[in-house]
């Protein structure tokens, strides 16, 4: 486990990529320990397997690095060959500390093999799951304030504040934000301020579901791995 490269790789099932990409999207919108954007370990992405990379070696290297395991449980990821060996290389992992495998459940399955079934998974039923996960990761969100003040010109009672901007988090995640306010009486200056995580104030999770149905078959390109189709 020494010598982390990433601080999250997520295992999942072919059928289930764009969750997993929702949820990368969702916690890159928080912050490390050390004040940094997370590094997620997802296949196709930058920080995943580059082209003309051994993709098995890059799994193995992948999954040893990091510092937590998520898998996306659900009936695909069970039945997928390359997903269960996924699972087996992290609870084989030598010195990993408690904790390090944090199953998120997409929806219910019949069995979880008995090699992983001590482990207590996170349903994404519970209203507050992707805060409950948030925190097991060890990340936190940076709150964002922006203030903007109108002086109130002669003779007016009141003037109006509408102003839209954009709030950056990081390099890869921006959103638009719509601020209202009123400038008081008395030409004293009022704020209006945005709090929260995103652009609506306070940030849900992302929705997981499966959206495809069972049997069906979606490819996204060629893709490194047989075993997630």
């Amino acid at each position: 486990m020494a010598g982390h490269r990433w601080d999250i790789f997520l295992s999942y099932a072919h059928e289930e990529y764009r969750e997993a990409e929702k949820l990368r999207d969702y916690l890159r919108r928080h912050r490390t320990s050390d004040d940094r954007t997370p590094v997620v370990f997802l296949d196709e992405s930058k920080e995943g397997i580059r082209p003309g990379a051994d993709w098995a070696q890059a799994l193995r290297e992948g999954i040893r690095h990091s510092r937590f395991f998520v898998p996306l449980y659900s009936r695909a990821y069970f039945n997928k060959h390359m997903c269960r060996n996924e699972l087996t290389e992290a609870l084989n992992v030598r010195d990993a500390p408690p904790g390090w495998i944090i199953p998120v459940l997409l929806e219910q399955v019949s069995e979880i093999p008995i090699t992983a079934s001590h482990i207590q998974y996170l349903p994404v039923t519970n209203p507050d799951w992707s805060e409950r996960l948030r925190d097991l990761l060890g990340l936190t969100t940076r709150p964002v304030r922006r203030a903007l003040a109108v002086s109130r010109p002669p003779g007016t009672v009141y003037a109006s504040l509408t102003a839209t901007c954009e709030v950056r988090v990081d390099d890869d995640f921006a959103e638009q934000v719509t601020i209202r306010g009123r400038a008081g009486e008395r030409g004293a200056q009022r704020h209006a301020d945005h709090e929260g995580e995103g652009g609506g104030g306070r940030l849900h999770g992302p929705v997981l579901h499966r959206p495809h149905p069972a049997g069906s078959s979606r490819r996204r390109g060629a893709g490194p791995r047989a075993g997630r189709e």
